[in-house]
């Protein structure tokens, strides 16, 4: 059922929905500007669900059990669901005004960590719950993040330098250190951690890069190519996918992992798409 027909035939029930037989398979979520959060079986690209209780969604984030963190920009939180659910399970705030931007959990703690658009401090939520503690980053405003499998968080620094830095929170550390990318990618856009290196991507452009972080520095070791995409700000990896949401053009694009190119597979007509996260049954 084409998308516009399967949301028109769900309108009259008001709210939130999601497929029953939703739970029981990967679902990828989008987050839009215009139509909350859409959730589609993967990878067919079926529409499973709509989930539309927040003012502005923006990031996206799941964790090792499939509940998927969604920040709301304008509603000031961080709201959790269960993988299939339609109903909020657990919303996360810091009691103030924050604006989320981005989320990433850590693995080997489920820390849930935040990025805030207007600030250079990241939340850091242990166990996904409770009240955050806040690290600054004097290297700038800090847009993007992801962990690596060890703990580590990585940021995007915005804005404030003529050269690109990744900014990296070592696990245990309670200080920002930040690595100056070895060629020039401005600004900085989505992260994400492929399982090898830290894929970032370039705002404004079509490429994903694969960046080798060491001690001191980053550097780029390849790139990815997505053919046809007008204007990607965040993606996510899964395997030998990347899954990217292309705000200009409404399209969501499955490429080939590192190799790019054309998308393999679309999900098009999506107002808007900001950002994208894999949910997964299947390990």
């Amino acid at each position: 059922m084409p998308l516009s027909r399967a949301i028109a035939a769900h309108t009259e029930r008001g709210g939130s929905w999601m497929l029953p037989e939703a739970k029981g398979g990967d679902l990828l979520y989008v987050s839009t500007d215009n139509d909350g959060v859409y959730v589609f079986e993967y990878p067919s690209g079926i529409i499973a669900g709509n989930l539309n209780v927040f003012f502005s969604p923006e990031g996206l984030c799941s964790d090792s059990v499939g509940n998927v963190f969604i920040t709301d920009f304008v509603g000031h939180d961080i709201v959790e669901y269960a993988h299939g659910g339609d109903k909020p399970i657990k919303r996360l705030t810091d009691g103030s005004a924050f604006s989320p931007t981005d989320c990433a959990v850590d693995a080997t703690t489920g820390n849930l960590a935040a990025t805030q658009g207007d600030s250079s401090g990241v939340l850091i939520f242990r166990k996904a719950k409770g009240h955050p503690q806040e690290f600054f980053n004097s290297g700038g405003i800090m847009e993007n993040c992801t962990y690596d499998p060890k703990g580590n968080l990585f940021t995007n620094n915005f804005y404030r330098h003529h050269t690109p830095l990744i900014g990296e929170l070592p696990r245990g550390s309670s200080s920002f250190k930040n690595l100056k990318v070895d060629k020039f990618i401005k600004p900085l856009s989505g992260m994400r951690w492929d399982g090898k290196y830290l894929a970032v991507g370039g705002l404004f452009g079509d490429t994903v890069y694969q960046v080798h972080v060491s001690s001191a520095a980053a550097t780029i070791v390849g790139t990815t190519h997505l053919y046809g995409t007008k204007y990607v700000e965040w993606f996510w990896t899964a395997k030998d996918r990347v899954i990217n949401a292309d705000v200009a053009s409404g399209v969501i694009g499955i490429c080939d992992y590192p190799g790019g190119g054309s998308p393999l597979r679309t999900i098009e007509y999506v107002a808007a798409p900001h950002a994208v996260t894999l949910s997964l049954v299947s390990h």
